[in-house]
């Protein structure tokens, strides 16, 4: 029966950012602690450092990748978030059943028995839908005036075309590898007509999924908290430390999440003169970057 299908998590870490691993550990344990033996749900890590989920034992599955896989994901436009399909694409040919990607900073508050039945019924799933690419500044109005009426693989871009957030992707079983193959067929379009490289997997990950009107979002059961990483990387450093301190069981860890309460925004809703501050301080930031860089040339020389 679908119902009685295998529900595939899976994340994708890599590099050395601690951060990262903190927050897909967080991830993992939101997952288990929210999760029943009757859901048949399996985790996945994908990561080029498997020794931050050892701790975790036989409650999850670790696939090392190695850096010359990486580079060949990136493709030959060589685009880095190319690597998020390819890795789905990995995890369907290896595990039947449903998918369930997620981005590191996602976290569950709350049984998840509504949500993997509605995708064991068929129903694709994304974080959200973000913005509409007619209606929008800056880089997506760039993409908009360049696309229109564009075809890219399968899909034509127009009015309704709209950009959904790939912090969660879920597909049901029988439609993952068609929806995947597509979408990877159309960002490597996208990227060779030279459209503006951001968010180009979300893009064609969002067109593939939304055929007929079928996508959903997933923000009732799964908090992406992208827009407000700090106070979540705290609150998970501290819960992460205490689990440590206390050298607590996995399970005891699942039943410490659930007496918890996520009440931090996912969100950091910020005035425009606060937005105006955050984007001239990423600029000074890259400023000093790039002259560290050029420091530390000179000095090696």
């Amino acid at each position: 029966s679908f119902l009685v299908r295998a529900k595939n998590f899976m994340m994708f870490t890599v590099g050395n950012a601690e951060f990262i691993h903190r927050q897909a550990n967080f991830a993992a344990l939101s997952i288990l602690a929210n999760t029943v033996p009757e859901d048949r749900a399996t985790i996945t890590i994908i990561t080029d450092r498997p020794d931050w989920y050892a701790w975790l034992g036989d409650r999850i599955s670790v696939l090392p990748i190695d850096h010359k896989t990486l580079t060949e994901w990136r493709g030959v436009h060589d685009h880095f978030f190319r690597i998020k399909i390819k890795a789905m694409q990995l995890m369907v040919e290896r595990l039947p059943g449903d998918l369930i990607y997620l981005d590191s900073d996602v976290a569950c508050d709350g049984p998840l028995n509504d949500f993997l039945e509605q995708l064991a019924r068929g129903q694709c799933f994304m974080d959200e839908r973000v913005y509409l690419l007619s209606g929008r500044g800056g880089s997506a109005r760039e993409t908009w005036v360049k696309a229109r009426g564009n075809t890219y693989g399968k899909f034509t871009i127009t009015e309704d075309s709209a950009m959904w957030c790939a912090g969660v992707v879920a597909l049901p079983a029988e439609r993952s590898t068609e929806y995947l193959a597509d979408a990877l067929e159309c960002m490597d379009q996208m990227c060779a007509g030279k459209l503006h490289k951001n968010h180009l997997e979300q893009l064609a990950l969002g067109l593939s999924l939304s055929r007929g009107g079928d996508l959903k979002p997933t923000t009732q059961w799964l908090k992406h908290y992208w827009g407000n990483k700090d106070p979540w990387n705290a609150l998970i450093a501290a819960f992460l430390g205490n689990v440590g301190v206390k050298a607590l069981s996995v399970e005891q860890a699942c039943q410490a999440f659930r007496e918890m309460k996520l009440d931090v925004p996912r969100i950091l809703r910020r005035s425009r003169l606060e937005r105006f501050a955050v984007s001239v301080g990423k600029r000074v930031k890259v400023r000093d970057t790039a002259q560290d860089a050029s420091v530390k040339a000179l000095l090696t020389r």
